[in-house]
């Protein structure tokens, strides 16, 4: 029987000498996070991302880094991937850089691992897949963008959907809890999709709550979105609004 001709998902390069590098003196969370990364990464480059980058957030890497004991899933804390991360930029294996949407992490020497002409004996036969660059389904800024995010706690959208939720519950404490993940999706759509900058639309958020009127309408993001042109032109552009001592408790 033939065996199967390609590998569906395409492939990443592992050299041996891994075994004598810094990575293996790491710990095994900060190892399977490196791996993880370099699976991740970008094969060439596209949209905003290069050949060796990947957008990703801590709450994905926590994801990407759990495991089960029996039944149980298990997931390292924020602060064990914040280690993680650290000791491998440290180690000059990676640099990182914050967004608004979490941080975009660039693999140093991507080109030095992912070219099969840096391997000795790489010149005996291949199959043809071993060969050409294939692109990953993981590996571009596209899957973050069609595939339904999680948001961490301290990213803008999660952020700003909380406080949208804090001062509704301040007019109204028995308002229903929403699903903030839900919210910040919308929050998302608004800063990447229609080019709102978050800090504009917490000035909003802050304005619609003042108001006797639009405190009243706009109790979820979803509405925040639909009529964001409106409220913007109902503030103004002149003056930014007063963030008042009660306004910053609720953050």
């Amino acid at each position: 029987m033939n065996a199967e001709p390609n590998a569906p998902g395409g492939f990443v390069l592992l050299a041996r000498k891994t075994l004598e590098s810094d990575l293996m003196q790491m710990t095994p969370q900060a190892f399977k996070l490196f791996f993880w990364m370099i699976l991740r990464a970008n094969f060439k480059d596209r949209d905003k991302l290069k050949r060796g980058q990947l957008m990703t957030t801590i709450e994905e890497m926590r994801e990407a880094g759990s495991y089960l004991i029996g039944y149980r899933k298990e997931k390292p804390s924020r602060d064990q991937i914040r280690s993680c991360y650290e000791a491998l930029a440290k180690a000059t294996m990676i640099t990182t850089a914050k967004t608004t949407r979490g941080m975009i992490i660039t693999i140093l020497n991507y080109d030095r691992y992912q070219s099969v002409s840096s391997y000795e004996a790489h010149s005996e036969p291949l199959n043809e897949m071993y060969t050409k660059p294939q692109r990953c389904p993981h590996d571009t800024e596209e899957r973050v963008r069609k595939n339904i995010k999680t948001f961490s706690s301290d990213s803008d959208e999660f952020r700003l959907a909380e406080l949208l939720f804090d001062l509704i519950r301040q007019r109204n404490p028995e308002h229903k809890a929403p699903d903030i993940q839900a919210w910040a999706r919308h929050v998302d759509l608004m800063v990447r999709v229609d080019g709102r900058s978050p800090e504009r639309i917490e000035e909003v958020i802050r304005w619609a709550a003042r108001d006797s009127f639009w405190s009243k309408n706009i109790l979820s993001t979803a509405k925040l979105r639909e009529k964001y042109d409106a409220l913007a032109m109902k503030m103004g552009g002149t003056t930014k609004p007063r963030i008042n001592r009660g306004d910053l408790a609720a953050v």
